[in-house]
């Protein structure tokens, strides 16, 4: 603590380069108990205002409204925190993420994702609709 601001708020040292405001009320603060870190941890990347996640582990893949999606697990979340992200995106932001290729095929269906369905008639050519 630097300095005391008032009956409520209090002026925080914070580490060089901390983009958050230094005074913060008392409501706010716990005390700290036991031996003081001998160095500072290192904070997430963070990118507009918002922590970077990065994924631990992709568990699925699937086909939703026309549109691959995975469900990944994200390093330090809990797994309540596992949520479908677009494939597109995923591979945008993750691209040196290894998947794996069986996520995107899900035991042999939507192996021709992308292709347009037709219908056939009986002889095997294409239907006009």
């Amino acid at each position: 603590m630097a300095e005391r601001i008032g009956n409520v708020a209090y002026r925080l040292v914070l580490l060089a380069g901390a983009r958050i405001h230094d005074v913060f009320h008392v409501g706010l603060l716990k005390p700290f108990h036991g031996a003081p870190p001998d160095q500072a941890p290192r904070l997430p990347p963070i990118q507009h205002g918002r922590v970077l996640v990065e994924p631990e582990q992709v568990l699925r893949g699937r086909l939703a409204r026309g549109r691959r999606e995975l469900l990944v697990r994200w390093k330090g979340a809990p797994a309540l925190e596992t949520s479908w992200v677009d494939l597109e995106e995923f591979q945008a932001h993750f691209s040196t993420f290894q998947l794996e290729d069986e996520l995107l095929l899900q035991g042999g269906r939507d192996v021709m994702w992308g292709l347009r369905y037709g219908r056939r008639n009986r002889k095997g050519q294409a239907v006009d609709n």
